[in-house]
């Protein structure tokens, strides 16, 4: 939604502005403005900015209670949050617990019945193709973001969601999707971007299945702020409970090719005992690290790359793979 760069000092999209303060500061300011169908339906809807603020301010501060990196600094006025300036990424993640929306369209499904476990999602932000979905290969492939960097995004999502479930569940809230935004800070460190409120979630109530977010106005069902002030009230009353998740990372160490593997050959003769013609076996080393403490200060790419070369591989003889779970 916000594309957040260093190099421009303002840029305004469908429901904010973004001005570029310094390097370590920018504003993000919310508008009044509302939009659906990629900006064809919009209309300017008074207080609606200052709602919307006051549900990021609610749920980003639960999230970095909940050791999630965000980029709010403070909240400034009404409308207004102090954030780092972040090169967002062109790919957007959502979180899928309850059938709605696009997914329906897709498969020819009906609207309303739970998954069986959360599902994630990333599509490309442009609105002239309309948010294609795209593979997580193609993500990478075309350089929307790096591997290692994914891994992190993905992991970052579904905490977020794990901590946004369980909360709107107490408030009587059934969190049926959501769309989140990441970008990197000037030192490559990722943080959560942009807002969370009605305009860039589902939400329904628990008892009747109302709807409270802009689904409203997108289909013509009433009056969406009166949706809006429900949940932002909903939110502003329940005492919410952080939830913090490990971050589990798996480190896949093997030999080099043409280095000899004198274990992996047993393993092969053993294989083919059983009348399975291998080609090769390689056999190396998994080493599975969890880590619980806020997330943000960390760089976490350089520091597994440091440990790996100088603590748990041979360079000369061994690679190694990290895998974010």
């Amino acid at each position: 939604m916000m594309r957040q760069e260093n190099e421009e000092k303002s840029y305004s999209g469908k429901v904010k502005t973004l001005e570029i303060l310094n390097s370590e500061t920018a504003k993000m300011i919310f508008r009044d403005d509302i939009t659906a169908g990629d900006g064809a339906k919009k209309d300017n809807l008074n207080g609606k900015g200052a709602l919307n603020a006051r549900m990021t301010e609610i749920l980003f501060n639960l999230l970095t209670s909940s050791g999630i990196p965000t980029h709010i600094l403070k909240k400034e006025d009404d409308i207004t949050f102090l954030v780092r300036p972040l090169k967002i990424f062109p790919v957007e993640v959502v979180i899928r617990n309850t059938l709605a929306g696009s997914i329906c369209r897709r498969y020819g499904i009906p609207e309303g019945e739970e998954l069986k476990k959360p599902l994630l999602e990333i599509f490309v932000k442009d609105d002239e193709l309309h948010d294609p979905l795209i593979s997580e290969s193609v993500a990478v492939s075309l350089g929307y973001i790096e591997e290692f960097e994914l891994g992190l995004v993905k992991a970052y999502a579904h905490r977020v969601n794990k901590v946004l479930k369980h909360n709107f569940d107490k408030a009587g809230l059934i969190l049926v999707d959501f769309k989140l935004e990441f970008g990197r800070d000037k030192n490559g460190l990722i943080w959560l971007a942009d807002e969370l409120s009605g305009d860039s979630m589902r939400v329904w109530d628990k008892e009747t299945r109302q709807k409270l977010d802009k689904d409203v106005f997108r289909k013509d069902l009433g009056d969406v702020l009166e949706g809006y002030r429900t949940l932002e009230k909903r939110l502003s009353e329940i005492e919410f409970e952080p939830l913090r998740e490990p971050l589990n990372v798996n480190i896949i160490i093997t030999p080099k090719e043409g280095i000899p593997n004198p274990g992996g050959n047993v393993v092969k003769r053993a294989i083919e005992n059983f009348g399975i013609n291998t080609q090769s076996v390689r056999l190396g080393k998994f080493i599975q690290i969890s880590f619980q403490e806020n997330l943000e200060s960390r760089n976490w790419k350089e520091e597994f790359h440091k440990v790996n070369n100088e603590l748990l591989t041979n360079p000369l003889i061994e690679v190694f793979k990290i895998q974010i779970r």
